[in-house]
């Protein structure tokens, strides 16, 4: 006899960016678990979606993602996955051109986790497919429309390899971890059509493909403690990374991130600041988050600001069912 428990969520998000930008967005998650008790497996489901309409650039984009995963215990220090999953993309354009771009892909993968005497080894290997297209017209020429339509195609493969140790110290917990991420990319033949009134023009172009290796090496750093019934929990996170790709060539970087939060039975609060630098880019963010435990879900509300002033507020429910 097989006992089967599930436990599952729904998760809903609205989202409001205070900036010159006039963009609107909505997005959430939803998914479910399944543990199966006597095999030591499980299997979840998670998906995503947005919605992003941009009044400036008269575009309206949806997007939805999907991922199911099934893992088993191998041993007492090893665990094993299988994934799958996909994604839909469309975007309605209606500015100095109008139609539709779309993209659709799947993909597939392997994951698993060792634990030993001094270390733990994660690793993963996954293949994805997926295919693009686009249908604008263009009505603001004298001699006619000019009617684009186009598509392409990839395949791409990943892997990766992480090594981590968690040690205790004085109450401090030291998780360092130094890990490398490599891709490839084969692109197909890319196709250009263009018509207009009885003319017609057609272009084939090969992209050339992509591939890139990271090198990375971060930590988490943090001490717990108890006031009352109250858990406060303060963590660093730095992080080194270096990459290079088929495109830009050599880049990299440095980030740190800085947590303070406190938790309670109903009520949970945390402040983060984080700061991320590259040889193209730097950011700066302090995220605020608030939250409170309802009988039937979690409600939530966080702010976040970034270096050039531009505020987000995000309002979120959460319902387990």
């Amino acid at each position: 006899m097989i006992n089967i428990a599930f436990i599952s969520h729904w998760i809903g998000k609205v989202i409001l960016t205070i900036s010159g930008e006039r963009t609107t967005s909505a997005n959430g998650s939803f998914g479910s678990n399944s543990i199966y008790c006597n095999s030591s497996g499980t299997t979840s489901l998670d998906g995503s979606y947005s919605i992003n309409v941009s009044d400036n650039l008269n575009i309206k984009t949806f997007k939805s993602t999907f991922n199911v995963s099934t893992e088993w215990i191998n041993s007492s220090s090893s665990i094993s996955g299988l994934s799958f999953g996909g994604y839909i993309k469309d975007s309605a354009v209606s500015n100095d051109a109008n139609g539709n771009i779309t993209g659709v892909g799947i993909n597939t993968g392997y994951y698993g986790a060792s634990i030993y005497d001094i270390a733990s080894l994660q690793y993963y290997v996954a293949l994805g497919v997926g295919y693009h297209s686009y249908e604008l017209n263009i009505d603001k020429y004298e001699g006619g429309n000019i009617y684009f339509y186009g598509n392409y195609r990839y395949l791409t493969g990943l892997t990766g390899l992480a090594m981590s140790i968690k040690k205790h110290i004085h109450g401090i917990t030291f998780e360092p971890r130094l890990g490398v991420n490599r891709s490839y990319a084969l692109a197909s033949e890319a196709s250009i059509n263009a018509t207009q009134g009885e003319e017609n023009a057609y272009l084939k172009f090969n992209p050339s493909n992509y591939n890139s290796t990271s090198y990375y090496i971060d930590s988490e750093i943090y001490k717990k403690f108890n006031l009352s019934e109250i858990t406060n929990k303060i963590s660093v996170k730095p992080k080194l990374w270096f990459r290079y790709d088929s495109i830009d060539g050599e880049n990299y970087g440095n980030e740190l991130e800085i947590k303070f939060s406190i938790s309670s039975q109903y009520n949970n609060f945390s402040l983060l600041y984080s700061i991320k630098e590259s040889d193209a880019y730097t950011s700066k963010s302090i995220k605020i988050r608030l939250s409170r435990e309802l009988h039937s879900g979690q409600l939530s509300l966080i702010n976040s600001f970034n270096k050039n002033g531009n505020a987000n507020i995000n309002l979120s429910y959460t319902s387990n069912f």
